[in-house]
């Protein structure tokens, strides 16, 4: 036969030769079931830490996880409500500035084609000037 089958036929008959004693047949069975106690314990608790603790760890996870999206999704919320209020705001100006326009038209009669260029600009950057005005004001509501 091979060295090693030797070797382990030789080991295999010594704890043979132990388990017929006794006394050292408990004390085998002791220490077997203390390492088995503590294997079970590992491949429970790889770390060797209480079971409490591990649950705490991961229920605090969770909870900061679950406040994040909660403030993840108000902050969308903020956002988009700001967005409507910009819209809102836009719309609101164009109205107007349709208006005043409609009104003017409807008092002025035909002399509008008759103003200058020069006005005619100036008119419209009073215009843009009052659009941002209007949007900043709708920005700082936000």
């Amino acid at each position: 036969p091979e060295p090693r089958a030797r070797e382990a036929f030789d080991k295999l008959n010594s704890i043979y030769q132990m388990l017929q004693d006794p006394s050292l047949r408990e004390e085998l069975v002791r220490a077997a079931a203390e390492r088995a106690k503590k294997m079970e314990k590992k491949s429970w608790n790889p770390a060797g830490k209480d079971l409490q603790e591990e649950l705490g760890k991961v229920s605090a996870a969770a909870v900061e996880k679950r406040e994040l999206l909660k403030e993840e999704a108000n902050g969308f919320a903020n956002e988009i409500a700001a967005q409507m209020r910009m819209k809102r705001a836009r719309s609101q100006y164009k109205k107007a500035l349709e208006s005043r326009r409609e009104r003017e038209e409807s008092e002025s009669g035909s002399e509008e084609e008759t103003v200058p260029a020069a006005k005619q600009k100036e008119k419209e950057e009073d215009d843009d000037e009052q659009a941002e005005a209007a949007i900043r004001s709708a920005k700082m509501r936000a």
